[in-house]
Parts: structure tokens; C-alpha cells; sequence
């Protein structure tokens, strides 16, 4: 899988099928498997066909250091960044479909099953933000979600109700959260990264660890809300 920056999602979800359309085979196509924020994805692929990818941007893409100034604005490329990440199963996409009932099998015959009815809060789907309570098959749907749907997490993250959110990740005031403040930004929902012992002035939207065990609603730490 490879990090993408730089670019939109409709130029990125141009530039996938473009690419998809050159290659002989369905195997070797990349999918936009996770959204991380507006210029932030990840795409997925095998590993031959990410490493063509990532070449096929570099000649899409324009030099950070190139002058673009008299060019016109619609004529300008993108400075695409590009960057491995260290997983190589490629996730979140239709190359991992076949192995679904595969690991559901070995999960009934285990008995490793969750019953949607146990769930006592609502807990939000990956890639639609759908309460998964709703679900008939919790767990293939857990496997589906894992293997095959894709993450958006700026629509996950639009839930209406929410007063904060808490990132249990372990990427701290740099993780998931820094990603969460972004996609969240004007809402009036701050963020709480239980990974970060303690907060920074320089993100003042961004609370950490102690704030899940102050006692006063207040002195949480807030974020504000442009529409109100």
C-alpha cells in the first residue's frame, strides 16, 4: 500500500483508472482503499502494481521545486508526494475478496461470532459512518469492512451528536487524531488522543490523555464551532 498527498480525490480517482486501464489483468489494478483526509489517501494494490503506480504519479506530477508561474492555473500539475507504507497486504479493496469466507468459516467453526444485539453503544462504520448495529452478520460483516470496504474517514467522522472524539491510537498528538482535527475542523468537536500523555499549546483543539479523567465537563479541552 502507498500513502498519496498532493492531490484531490477526483484527480486521484482519475489518475487509478487511467492506470487501471493500461494493465492487462483486474489482478493488477490499485483501488483508493482508505481516505484519510481532503489530500490524504492510501491506495492499495499488489505489490508490482503499487510500485508501477507510484511511477506512473512521478510522471503525472510536478517537481516541488519547479516554477509553475506562467503556466496557467489549469494547465498546472499537482505535486504529487508518494510514500510506501509498511503493510503489503493490500486492504480495504476487491483483491481481498476471495478470502472472506475463507477466515468466516474458520470464525463459525471457532465460534468466534458477535451478536450485533450485545453492542450497548453505537459504533460507527469505517466507511460510511453507519451504526453497525444494524448489521444482520456483525462479524462478516467485521471481515468485509477489514479486507474489502473502503475507509473514508472524513464521512465516517461526520456523525451528527458527537461531542468529542478520542483517538486510542498509538500515533499520539500525530496520529489518527491530527487527521480526526482536520476533517473535523469548524464543527466544534475536539479531539482526545488517549496516546498523548499530555497536550501542546501549539494544538490547542487536541486533548490528551488527561483529559479523560478530569472530573468538570469544562475544563475539557473545546474546539470551536463556526456555525454557531
Amino acid at each position: 500500500m502507498v500513502a498519496v498527498q498532493g492531490v484531490t480525490k477526483p484527480a486521484l480517482e482519475q489518475y487509478i483508472a487511467s492506470f487501471n486501464a493500461r494493465q492487462p489483468t483486474s489482478g493488477e489494478h490499485v483501488y483508493l482503499a482508505v481516505i484519510n483526509a481532503a489530500d490524504h489517501f492510501t491506495v492499495a494494490g499488489e505489490v508490482n502494481s503499487t510500485t508501477s503506480f507510484v511511477a506512473y504519479l512521478r510522471l503525472e506530477s510536478a517537481d516541488s521545486d519547479k516554477d509553475q508561474s506562467r503556466v496557467p492555473y489549469s494547465k498546472r500539475k499537482s505535486v504529487i508526494y508518494t510514500q510506501y507504507t509498511t503493510i503489503s497486504v493490500p486492504y480495504h479493496c476487491s483483491l481481498l475478496d476471495p478470502v472472506i469466507d475463507a477466515i468466516y468459516t474458520v470464525a463459525v467453526e471457532k465460534q468466534w461470532l458477535l451478536d450485533a444485539s450485545d453492542m450497548q453503544i453505537a459504533v460507527r462504520a469505517g466507511d460510511d459512518g453507519h451504526d453497525i448495529r444494524t448489521e444482520t452478520d456483525l462479524t462478516k460483516y467485521l471481515f468485509t469492512s477489514i479486507c474489502v470496504l473502503p475507509v473514508d474517514w472524513p464521512l465516517a467522522t461526520q456523525c451528527a451528536g458527537i461531542s468529542h472524539i478520542v483517538d486510542f491510537g498509538p500515533g499520539g498528538l500525530s496520529g489518527f487524531g491530527l487527521l480526526a482535527c482536520k476533517n473535523v475542523e469548524g464543527l466544534g468537536v475536539p479531539i482526545i488522543c488517549a496516546g498523548a500523555l499530555v497536550s501542546r499549546s501549539s494544538k490547542p483543539y487536541m486533548g490528551a490523555k488527561a483529559d479523560l479523567y478530569k472530573t468538570d465537563f469544562a475544563d475539557i479541552s473545546v474546539a470551536p464551532n463556526w456555525q454557531t
